[in-house]
């Protein structure tokens, strides 16, 4: 989008704007003087004072402060700390601590390693041969004996007992189980001949005449209600429906083409034409104003109400 071009105010706003000039532009032009002063005393007091008190500050006694700093206090202390300090007391912890923590730790290995070996030779080693002749004479013995009766066990009472239980099962199959089996096979055979065959029968017969005389006159009823009433009434209703369609957009169309689209056009030409310069005219006085009045106050409170409140304070002692 370009922007459009500036239109100046109306001409009966020029005498105002004459007016307004001719009260302003003197105050503007004192603050600008006062503004190139102060630059102006700015710029000389940076390069003509600053700078050469920097320089002065920097190569006077900064540069030579840190050079005696540097090689008549700091290499001194650094020599005193490192010969008088440090290399004793590095001497002193290596020689006099370290030196007899080593001997120390050996020492305390040597006679640990020597007690672990006696503990060995004198304890563990005679443990040890009174465990082996524990197992050969007493606990291997015992096992003998234990395997013994678990097979004594096995052998006559087990055995006799799994035969026993094998007969009675047998038994039991054949004089229980297999009667009450045949009796159930029977019990089911008859369930199947007298009772869920003829109800599964009359169960087919209902659902076949249910079916022949009862859904499909319904289905056939169903499918003449759709053919011969649903689709001509669909077919009127969406004729209805796109003729006021139709007549809707027809009646929207010239609405728009006639009232709105020209009733847009006559406020759009009175935005542009009246209300745009009647409020850029009115931002411009408003700016105009608030840009004078400020100035107006601060010219007279630096230039009369500050030397004038300076004066009395000076005159009065207050």
């Amino acid at each position: 989008m370009t922007p459009e071009p500036y239109q100046p105010p109306p001409a009966w706003m020029r005498p105002l704007q004459a007016v307004v000039i001719a009260v302003v532009l003197p105050f503007r032009l004192l603050w600008e003087g006062m503004k190139l002063v102060r630059r102006a005393a700015a710029a000389v007091w940076r390069h003509a004072v600053v700078r050469p008190l920097a320089w002065v500050w920097h190569y006077l006694v900064a540069v030579p402060v840190a050079w005696a700093w540097g090689h008549l206090v700091v290499v001194p202390l650094v020599f005193v700390w490192h010969y008088l300090v440090a290399v004793p007391v590095a001497w002193a912890w290596r020689w006099l601590i370290v030196a007899p923590a080593v001997l120390f730790g050996r020492a305390v290995a040597w006679l640990a390693v020597r007690a672990a070996a006696a503990i060995l030779r004198w304890l563990l080693r005679p443990a040890g041969a009174v465990l082996v002749w524990f197992f050969a004479v007493v606990l291997r013995p015992l096992g003998l004996v234990v395997v013994w009766l678990a097979g004594a066990a096995v052998r006559w009472v087990l055995r006799p007992l799994g035969l026993v239980v094998v007969w009675l099962a047998g038994a039991a199959v054949r004089w229980v189980l297999r009667p009450l089996g045949l009796v159930v096979v029977w019990l089911a055979g008859a369930a199947v001949r007298w009772v869920l065959r003829p109800l599964g029968l009359a169960l087919a017969w209902l659902a076949h005449a249910t079916y022949r005389w009862l859904l499909r006159p319904l289905g056939w009823l169903a499918r003449a209600f759709h053919r011969w009433i649903l689709v001509p009434l669909a077919v009127v209703v969406w004729a209805l429906l796109r003729g006021l369609g139709y007549l809707i957009r027809l009646g929207w169309r010239g609405a728009y083409r006639w009232i709105l689209r020209p009733l847009g056009l006559v406020l759009a030409w009175l935005g542009r034409r009246v209300l745009l310069p009647a409020a850029r005219a009115v931002a411009w006085l408003v700016r105009a104003g608030f840009g004078a009045t400020r100035r107006m106050g601060a010219g007279v409170r630096n230039e009369i109400w500050r030397p004038a409140k300076n004066t009395i304070r000076a005159v009065f002692g207050r």
